[in-house]
Parts: C-alpha cells; sequence; structure tokens
C-alpha cells in the first residue's frame, strides 16, 4: 500500500511538472507564436511593402537569399527597423540613402540594390538579433514581362544608326571609314540589345558601371520590372548646341536608334519607356519621341523622370513608313549619365476600325437576306 502511495504521488508530480513546462514554454513562444510578416501588394523588385504583427521595441526586417542563415556574419541584403507591435512598412531600393529617415540599410555599397533573379524571404527579427521570429518567402522572376509569339521586336532587327552617349553609328569600321572602332572596343558608348547597360552586380559589390561582354549585364529594368525584351541607350555627353535636337521648345542632348521597318506589315508600336534602373543611377532623364522617318508620331508627357519612373508608350505607325527612330532626352546641359530603356519595343499589326465595321456590316446584311429567303420559303409551303 505504502508502495503504491509513494508511486500515484511520483506520478503526480511528473504530470504537474510537464504541465508547468508546458505553460512555461508556451509563454515563451507566445511572442513567437503571434508574430507575422507578409508581403503586400508586392508587384516589383526594388519596392517591398509589408505587414507584420508580434514585433518588439528592438524589432527589424531584412530581406535574405532563401538559402541564407541570417547572423552577424551574413547581413541582410537590404533591412529597416519597425515599430514595436503590429503595423505596415516598406522597404526599397536605395534604403540607406535617408529615404527612410534613417531606419534602413543595405549591404552592397552606394545603397542601391536591385534583387537579381532568385528565392528570398523577408524576416521579421526580435530584440535586434537574428532571431527569425517570422519570415515569407517569395521569388524575383528572370522576366516579369516575357516576350510574345505574334510581335516583331526591334531588339532583333538590324538597326541602320544611333547615337549614344560619346559614340555614333558613324565612328564604327566599314569600308568608309577602315580605322573605326568595332561595337566591341566602344565599350559601353554602343546600344544594349535584350540587357541594359549597366547593372547591379553583387559580385562587384552592388554595382557595375559599364558591363563587359564576359561579365555580368542586367535583363532590361524600367520602373523595377524586369523584361525579357528591349533596348537600352545613354543620352550622348556633348556641350555643342548644334548637335542637339529640338525638344519642346529646347535644345536638349540626346539618344537615338533608327530601324528600317519598309519591309514589316506592321501599323503599332509599343515600348515601356524609362531609366535604366539601376543601370544609370545618376541624373534623372527628360522624356521620349518616336519618330515615322522625319515625323515625330509620339511624345512622352513627362519632361523629367526620376528612375522610379516609367512611361507605357503606343502609337500607331504611318502607312508606308521606311524608318523608325527610338529617341530620348536628357533635359540637362549638365547631364552625365542618362541611361535609358526602351523596354518591350515592339511593333505588330492591328485591324483597323473601318474594316472591323465592314464585316459586322456584311454579316448583318448577310443575316438579313437569309431571314428573308427563309420567309419566303416558308411562305411558299403555306
Amino acid at each position: 500500500m505504502k508502495m503504491s502511495k509513494r508511486i500515484a504521488s511520483l506520478l503526480i508530480t511528473v504530470i504537474m511538472l510537464l504541465g508547468m513546462m508546458t505553460v512555461f514554454a508556451s509563454a515563451v513562444d507566445a511572442s513567437a507564436a503571434d508574430a507575422s510578416i507578409k508581403l503586400k501588394n508586392w508587384n516589383r523588385n526594388d519596392v517591398f511593402n509589408f505587414e507584420y504583427t508580434g514585433a518588439n521595441e528592438g524589432s527589424w526586417v531584412g530581406i535574405y537569399l532563401a538559402s541564407e542563415t541570417p547572423s552577424d556574419g551574413t547581413p541582410a541584403i537590404m533591412w529597416k527597423s519597425v515599430d514595436a507591435g503590429s503595423g505596415e512598412a516598406m522597404i526599397a531600393n536605395g534604403a540607406i540613402n535617408g529615404n527612410q529617415d534613417g531606419k534602413g540599410g543595405a549591404k552592397y555599397s552606394d545603397a542601391y540594390t536591385n534583387l537579381l533573379p532568385g528565392d528570398y524571404k523577408i524576416c521579421l527579427f526580435k530584440d535586434g538579433g537574428y532571431e527569425v521570429i517570422a519570415s515569407e518567402k517569395f521569388t524575383v522572376r528572370q522576366y516579369d514581362v516575357k516576350k510574345d509569339g505574334t510581335s516583331t521586336y526591334l531588339s532583333d532587327l538590324q538597326w541602320v544608326s544611333f547615337v549614344n552617349y560619346r559614340n555614333t553609328s558613324d565612328d564604327l569600321k566599314s569600308d568608309s571609314n577602315p580605322d573605326g572602332l568595332t561595337l566591341e572596343a566602344m565599350g559601353g558608348n554602343r546600344p544594349f540589345l535584350d540587357a541594359q547597360n549597366g547593372a547591379f552586380d553583387p559580385t562587384a559589390n552592388g554595382y557595375t558601371y559599364y558591363p563587359s561582354d564576359t561579365a555580368l549585364v542586367s535583363t532590361i529594368n524600367v520602373g523595377g520590372l524586369y523584361y525579357e525584351k528591349g533596348i537600352s541607350i545613354a543620352i550622348r555627353k556633348i556641350t555643342d548646341v548644334d548637335e542637339m535636337k529640338e525638344f519642346k521648345g529646347n535644345k536638349e542632348k540626346y539618344a537615338e536608334i533608327v530601324y528600317d521597318i519598309s519591309n514589316l506589315d506592321v501599323n503599332n508600336f509599343s515600348c515601356v519607356f524609362g531609366k535604366n534602373y539601376l543601370g544609370q543611377k545618376g541624373n534623372n532623364i527628360g522624356g521620349c519621341e518616336i519618330l515615322a522617318d522625319d515625323k515625330v508620331i509620339y511624345t512622352s508627357p513627362a519632361e523629367q523622370m526620376e528612375k522610379k519612373d516609367a512611361v507605357e508608350v503606343k502609337c500607331e505607325i504611318p502607312a508606308g513608313t521606311k524608318q523608325l527612330t527610338l529617341r530620348a532626352y536628357s533635359t540637362s546641359q549638365t547631364h552625365a549619365d542618362g541611361g535609358v530603356a526602351f523596354a518591350d519595343a515592339k511593333l505588330y499589326k492591328t485591324g483597323s476600325a473601318s474594316t472591323s465595321d465592314m464585316g459586322i456590316a456584311v454579316s448583318a446584311i448577310a443575316l438579313v437576306v437569309a431571314a428573308s429567303a427563309a420567309a419566303v420559303a416558308l411562305s411558299k409551303k403555306h
């Protein structure tokens, strides 16, 4: 009997201890269990809006590669401290250049970070340390905008001429210019097709200004989105007013590339125009023009565009057009680094409204004729 009482007492003690341990564990993990983080309306690779819960006074949020383990020796690619409790915040490209109220930072130099395609995670930490209390994985796609299967892309055509930073196509080696340069020798002073001039490059501590053909050359990036197709050119670095072009009433520095479209059955052009992002991180740029032969058929509404801006360009191409010119302006006489991109630049054909209306009219007439014939047939039977 005494042995049974001792065993029963021991069992009760063990059960009580286990219960206390469970309560203690629940108390310890309560903050972690209540913590959460989630990207909110994320659609750009340079701006990350998020909402969170369960943060304390020392909490912060960081973006890491999905394969990385956060630690003192593995800093976040981008980070920002957050207020205790719950809330919404943002981590953006350029986190340490003053636009985040001194609460953010970036791993690479110049504060310009543009996530390369791959798998990442956004983590919520507690107490200013590296203990993750919540995380969410996300993937940066190789292309946010892929090529379609019906359009003709300018970057797949042979250009006729170009004006790009310090060089023009007249400087190229040819029969009439045997001492000229090759495209490779021009380096960054040439157009880039389906790639942009300058890129975010972790291997170069964050930024490569004029990547060589063997180094990392970034995918076309305008407004924080990656495009499979496009053309990147740099606004010409000149001071002679005679070498400038007229833009909205002023002589401005410019860059352009010209294509022969005389053999194409197309009547529309579209692209997304903006600054190489992050390819050229300095001055703002001006707008753009699209020319059919020598006639301007499109002028962008913007006169000053920052790196975050993107303009959707759509215009009809007049029948019989032989050459299409894409031209960009700086609107700054001191402008030094104006890389721009005509992303997803493509040509295509659409049917005219008159043709469609005619088809509807013909169909309507056919229906009337058929109905009349049926009515006549019925009348004869009766």
